[in-house]
Parts: C-alpha cells; structure tokens; sequence
C-alpha cells in the first residue's frame, strides 16, 4: 500500500491486517504489525532495500534474499527456549512483533511498540465476574447437538470446552490437530 504524505502509517485507520506504508515525501517505509499477531510480517534487506511480507515463502522467494539459518535460534529453538519476538530461525530475516511498528529510513531502522494489551485490574471486576455466563450463553446460542472444539492448548479454546461441557448435551469432541 503506498501513501504518499502520511507521516504516521496509523492515519490509515487501524485493521486487523499487517501492512506496509511507503510515504515519499519522508523516505519511510513503515512495517505495521496487527496488535494481536494474527498476521506475520516478515522482512530481511537486501543490499539497500528493505522487503516485506506476510508469506515466509515469498519473501524468500525475492531475489538476493538471504537464507541463512541463525546458529543462536536454531539452538534457541531445539532447546525450546524463547528468543526475542522479532527473531526467524533465518539470520538476516526478521519479524515485526505483534503490535508494533518499524520504522525503516535510509540511515536507520527503529521498532517501536504500537499497542499492549490493557494493564490488570483496569476491567471492573463485575465484567470479570460474568466472563462465565456470557461465554456459556454465547456457547449455548451456536450449538444444536454435537459440538467440537479444536483445541490450540490456550485458555481460549480451554474455556471454549468448560463452557461447551457446561451447556448440556453429549461432551464436545476435543480436536487436535499437528
């Protein structure tokens, strides 16, 4: 997406998308990354420019992309240990974290964080306190017999399946997928 004189990328409106504003009168190209990561964004350099894209495969598949893999994240990965968000298993790849933003100029390269989830006790604990009733309301309204939940192994699909049991009817099917 190109946009010419949009100094900030988020004049553009926010969207649940990953997306890239070129602006021309600032030489700045801005990496945006959705606030919850649904999206990847990928990027690497190649000789003076910057690419990007949501697709591993096809940002790898620009010419001059390097392919690399990164000693470090490989061993961070076989010992199932967390690198930094932005890190790939490739050296001279990089990810746009979620919520944040990179900045790339001609002289310089600067990620800044766009968006953080809200503080703890910031929600009335009253709206905490109904979270149950209205997920198994929620749950009861979309299912009509048999149900499955696939389950990522996340509080979200775990909660799906308390609520799922709760409603009644024969227990979901758990659905696992790898």
């Amino acid at each position: 997406e190109r946009v010419e004189g949009a100094a900030d990328p988020r004049r553009c409106g926010r969207s649940v998308e990953a997306r890239a504003v070129w602006d021309a009168g600032e030489r700045t190209l801005w990496l945006v990354a959705d606030p919850m990561g649904r999206h990847p964004l990928f990027h690497a350099r190649v000789g003076g420019l910057t690419v990007a894209s949501t697709d591993l495969a096809t940002l790898l598949s620009e010419p001059g992309v390097p392919r690399e893999p990164s000693a470090i994240a490989v061993a961070e990965w076989l010992l199932e240990v967390s690198g930094p968000p932005e890190e790939t298993l490739l050296r001279d790849v990089e990810r746009v974290p979620a919520g944040h933003v990179l900045r790339v100029r001609p002289d310089e390269r600067t990620l800044v964080e766009d968006w953080a989830p809200p503080p703890r006790d910031t929600h009335p604990a009253t709206e905490a306190d109904r979270f149950g009733d209205v997920l198994e309301s929620a749950v009861a309204a979309l299912s009509d017999g048999l149900t499955g939940v696939l389950l990522s192994g996340g509080i979200d699909s775990t909660a799906v399946a308390a609520a799922t049991a709760r409603v009644g009817g024969p227990p979901p099917l758990a659905l696992c997928l790898d």
